[in-house]
C-alpha cells in the first residue's frame, strides 16, 4: 500500500449531528468523499439498518469500501446481506467477551486487518 491511511470513526451513525448547524456525518462524507467502511451489528435489525445506511451513502455518492458485521456471528444475516448487497465485501468480526482469549483476539484482529487492507488496496486500484 502506498501512502498513509487515516481512519476516522464516525460513531453514532450517518445522521448524528456534528455541530450546532445540524450538519451530520452524511454531510461530512458527501462533502469530503472519504471512503467508508460500514460497521453494523451482526444480529437482529442489521438487514434493514445496513441496507438503509448503504442506500444513504450511495445516494450521496460516498465510496463504500466494505461492511464489517460486529458481534455474535449470525450466518443467516451475513448470507442475506451478501445476496442483498453483492457489490460490497462483507467481513464478520466475532463477539470475543473474554480479554484473556489472546489467541482468539489476535486471529480476529489479523483477519479484520487483512480485510481492511484489501478493501483500501482495492479502492486504490479502482480509482
Amino acid at each position: 500500500m502506498e501512502g498513509d491511511v487515516q481512519l476516522i470513526e464516525g460513531a453514532g451513525g450517518l445522521f448524528v449531528p456534528l455541530n450546532n448547524k445540524s450538519e451530520t456525518w452524511a454531510d461530512f462524507l458527501a462533502e469530503t468523499g472519504v471512503p467508508v467502511i460500514v460497521v453494523a451489528l451482526a444480529g437482529l435489525g442489521t438487514l434493514n439498518h445496513t441496507s438503509l445506511t448503504i442506500e444513504a451513502l450511495q445516494r450521496r455518492e460516498v465510496p463504500i469500501l466494505g461492511i464489517v458485521l460486529n458481534g455474535e456471528t449470525h450466518e443467516a444475516n451475513q448470507e442475506s446481506l451478501k445476496r442483498m448487497l453483492p457489490q460490497h465485501a462483507i467481513h464478520a468480526f466475532p463477539n470475543l467477551p473474554e480479554l484473556d482469549q489472546h489467541a482468539d483476539w489476535e486471529k480476529a484482529a489479523g483477519e479484520l486487518t487483512s480485510f481492511l487492507v484489501a478493501a483500501v488496496e482495492n479502492a486504490a486500484l479502482t480509482r
